[in-house]
């Protein structure tokens, strides 16, 4: 890329692990649930991988997406380091994190939200960073596709989220398993102090 070009682009999304804690049947990066895929080559991010990505040239970045297609963020051991890096260098850039929320202390969620603390009023979509929780399902239901995840974790995490003033979203997968509990889950994700479900 060329450094003139750094002006022009407003969304950058990244996926900084290929690791991921949960094992869902349709995720590229495993045989349908089970054995990881030899031909998957496992890395992620160091800090100084981020200080080289996250160029103070992004004059106009407006939004940064950690998102996963074959990890999650939060497995990146210097996940937090990595975020803190890119809200330096992209401080009017709002930040939605995606994870399935199974990992990680009470304490890395609540230092999370403070990293995540950005508000704006103009015209982009995202108005606010967010944490988006992939949980499809309660506690009976969620394991069954988000497999090798902890529902009672993933409330706990959310809840230190939400309660260190982040904005959370819950996004639920429908399936013929647990879409009798999308109303059930709805109501918890309010009382939660989900702002989005």
């Amino acid at each position: 890329m060329k450094y003139q070009d750094f002006a022009t682009l407003r969304e950058l999304h990244v996926e900084i692990s290929s690791r991921c804690n949960a094992a869902c049947p349709m995720c590229g990066r495993n045989v349908y649930g089970g054995k990881e895929r030899d031909e998957l080559a496992f890395s992620e991010w160091t800090k100084a991988d981020s200080e080289r990505v996250f160029s103070p040239e992004f004059k106009n970045l407006r939004n940064i997406l950690f998102c996963g297609t074959h990890g999650d963020p939060s497995v990146a051991r210097d996940c937090l380091e990595i975020v803190d890096v890119a809200k330096r260098n992209a401080p009017q850039a709002t930040v939605e994190f995606y994870s399935n929320g199974s990992i990680r202390t009470k304490a890395w969620w609540s230092d999370l939200a403070q990293l995540l603390s950005l508000e704006r009023r103009d015209e982009h979509y995202r108005n606010h960073d967010l944490a988006v929780f992939s949980v499809d399902g309660l506690a009976d239901t969620n394991h069954l596709y988000r497999r090798k995840t902890n529902f009672a974790k993933i409330m706990e995490n959310a809840e230190a989220f939400i309660g260190a003033g982040g904005h959370a979203r819950w996004d639920f997968l429908v399936f013929k398993h647990n879409e009798h509990q999308v109303e059930a889950a709805e109501a918890l994700s309010k009382k939660m102090g989900f702002k989005s479900f």
